[in-house]
């Protein structure tokens, strides 16, 4: 009797190549899980962040409005944002000098000028942001 080459794989090899390829897929939806959360929270991040054109200058309005106060603080809403700021004094200082020509002496300006140290929180769909920036106003 003669012996025929054998055909086709043995159940170890099946077994072997099936847990390399299961293996592969469970990584790969791994991924594409982590990559879709991701995407997700820097969606709503961008958004949130959108808002900071529109509420700064309503910030510095009421700045510029507010008293000689040293502290300034706020809240609004615009749509399905919400915000709070508070604003500190950092520097309060004049002009630079100015000679005058009728006289030719030089003249010190009042102090007008104040930089605040602004800390904003955005909130939006359960994300809150902060963030920090310096305001000149005069």
């Amino acid at each position: 009797m003669r012996l025929s080459k054998p055909r086709g794989f043995t159940l170890l090899e099946v077994l072997v190549a099936a847990t390399i390829m299961f293996t592969v897929l469970s990584l790969s939806a791994l991924a594409v899980k982590t990559y879709r959360a991701s995407s997700a929270k820097a969606e709503r991040r961008i958004h949130l962040l959108s808002y900071i054109n529109l509420v700064t200058p309503q910030i510095q309005t009421k700045l510029k409005q507010s008293s000689d106060d040293s502290v300034a603080t706020g809240t609004g809403q615009f749509g399905d944002l919400s915000y709070q700021w508070q604003a500190e004094v950092i520097a309060h200082k004049a002009a630079p000098r100015q000679m005058n020509p009728d006289t030719g002496q030089f003249e010190v300006t009042p102090k007008r000028f104040k930089l605040y140290q602004v800390q904003l929180q955005l909130t939006s769909q359960g994300l809150t942001i902060e963030k920090s920036y310096t305001e000149v106003v005069w």
